[in-house]
């Protein structure tokens, strides 16, 4: 029987062809990732220089040295060769999308006649990556929180008759018809008669948060200074759910007994629509019904632009909160436009007025 000192001495060729196999392989790992590793850190741990076509060591010609080279680190080597199979985990959930760090101008030019006095002065704005909802938050999602145990950061369940001081009695029994909570045909569209508190606890709910005014406006329009979420075309029955032909068919029903119109087509939908029923109306990032439907809440209260450049910026004060993106009872073409401000009460709650949440990716 041999000693384990003779066994060891035995394995030693097989170890030393196994480790010659690992060297080569990054080698030749080291080689394809740029001339500038093959000719210094290659050179420098002993990996011999790849042949050229006469047998020689392959050089760099001076053109080529004289070029900028793609350098592959040594951690991307490693992640790509050893981790290739293992994908990184995205960094929103599948319902949202994912807004990377950018900058862009909020609100409107000086020039531009169909902008509010508060869209102005535009300001440079710097973001960190988030993400935000692809459509509305649903009936059918909010009922999941309303529904939920009663635990930290669930919801209360949505109104179904509107809530807004001032409104007359006979104005809150024919607004809330348009209520979305409890309607049966109805789970697939956006979650309305819902104050602020009540979205800012179904995001909490839900692992986020309501989007900073900044951010939802980013998100509708990228940096490229669009007018509306899908681009500087004015607004058509294919992009979004505003007032069109239907709002003339069914204008005694809705207590509009005037013409005017967004658009001349018919959206298809006689008050909210189903969320992500719009694809053509899809912003600079993807995201959906950025444009129509329901205003949504924001996290912030309304305050003045500066001329100075911001970062992050947020002003979460209330009462008076920032509402985005028209709804479908709008029938002024500046309505969803992705720089149009407008306020709510935080109290109240509104058939036009619904919200999607934000969260900060891991």
């Amino acid at each position: 029987m041999k000693g384990a000192s003779q066994e060891t001495f035995d394995a030693l060729p097989g170890m030393r062809r196994r480790l010659k196999g690992v060297f080569a392989k990054m080698c030749s790992a080291l080689h394809a990732s740029s001339a500038l590793l093959g000719g210094f850190f290659v050179g420098a741990i002993g990996c011999s220089q790849p042949a050229t076509s006469d047998g020689g060591p392959a050089t760099a010609s001076a053109s080529a040295r004289s070029q900028p080279v793609a350098t592959t680190s040594a951690t991307e080597v490693y992640t790509n060769s050893a981790s290739a199979s293992a994908a990184a985990p995205p960094p929103c959930p599948s319902s949202m999308v994912f807004i990377p760090a950018g900058t862009f101008m909020r609100g409107s030019p000086a020039d531009d006649k169909s902008a509010d006095p508060d869209e102005r002065p535009q300001q440079k704005t710097h973001l960190g990556a988030f993400c935000i909802d692809k459509t509305e938050v649903t009936v059918a999602a909010y009922t999941r929180c309303a529904e939920a145990p009663n635990e930290l950061g669930s919801c209360t369940p949505a109104s179904a008759i509107v809530v807004s001081k001032g409104l007359k009695p006979s104005d809150v029994i024919f607004w809330s018809k348009f209520c979305n909570a409890g309607a049966k045909d109805r789970q697939d569209h956006p979650i309305n008669c819902v104050d602020f508190a009540q979205a800012a606890a179904f995001c909490k709910w839900a692992g986020g948060r309501l989007p900073t005014e900044a951010e939802w406006e980013y998100a509708a329009r990228g940096a490229d200074g669009r007018v509306y979420p899908w681009g500087n075309e004015p607004p058509s029955a294919e992009r979004l759910n505003g007032c069109g032909a239907e709002c003339s068919s069914n204008g005694a029903a809705l207590g509009r007994n005037d013409k005017k119109r967004m658009f001349d087509g018919d959206d298809g939908a006689q008050t909210t629509a189903p969320v992500g029923r719009y694809p053509a109306g899809a912003s600079a990032f993807g995201v959906l019904d950025m444009g129509g439907n329901v205003w949504e809440w924001t996290a912030d209260g309304l305050a003045a632009y500066s001329e100075n450049e911001a970062t992050n910026p947020s002003h979460a004060s209330g009462p008076m909160r920032v509402v985005r993106g028209g709804h479908w009872l709008n029938a002024n073409a500046t309505s969803p436009r992705a720089a149009n401000r407008e306020t709510r009460d935080e109290s109240k709650k509104l058939e036009d007025v619904g919200f999607r949440c934000a969260k900060t990716p891991h």
